[in-house]
């Protein structure tokens, strides 16, 4: 009787199922990431109430955000939170360093008020790792978008 020869045909189904299991992670994969890039941006309406004087800031950020299970943001060191609240009830944020994180009940869309406030770092002050950074003096105030004067996410 020969023996059995089903050891090579058994290792071409193995290496096929193989390549049809990552073939299917990386679809995915590419899928999870194509519908997070599709997300749409946050929608901010912003108060701001400003001293120029002493640079004394607060402000009233109302972010609409749909289709996230999350919102993960980061603020400028001087800024403190004074509260969040969710669809109008209050909420804890997560924080680690100066990025923070909102937990969402669902992917639906949902209002996140946030009420900041500080004090902006006169000029010549190294608060933030950019460049150009926030600033107040006697001649005025600057805040550019990218220094996370409000909740900043990777949408942005």
């Amino acid at each position: 009787m020969k023996p059995s020869n089903c050891w090579p045909n058994s290792r071409k189904a193995l290496n096929k199922f193989v390549i049809l299991i990552v073939t299917v992670v990386l679809c995915c994969a590419g899928t999870s990431l194509y519908a997070q890039a599709m997300l749409p941006p946050a929608e901010h309406t912003i108060e701001v109430m400003l001293t120029p004087a002493s640079g004394q800031i607060e402000i009233n950020d109302k972010v609409r955000i749909e289709g996230r299970e999350n919102y993960v943001f980061r603020l400028a060191p001087w800024l403190n939170i004074e509260s969040v609240s969710l669809d109008g009830q209050s909420l804890r944020v997560t924080s680690r360093g100066h990025e923070h994180a909102v937990e969402l009940p669902d992917r639906g869309t949902h209002v996140i008020g946030f009420i900041l406030s500080g004090v902006i770092p006169g000029r010549g002050t190294r608060q933030s790792s950019t460049a150009m950074q926030s600033s107040s003096g006697s001649d005025g105030v600057y805040l550019p978008g990218y220094d996370a004067w409000i909740p900043l996410d990777d949408y942005a």
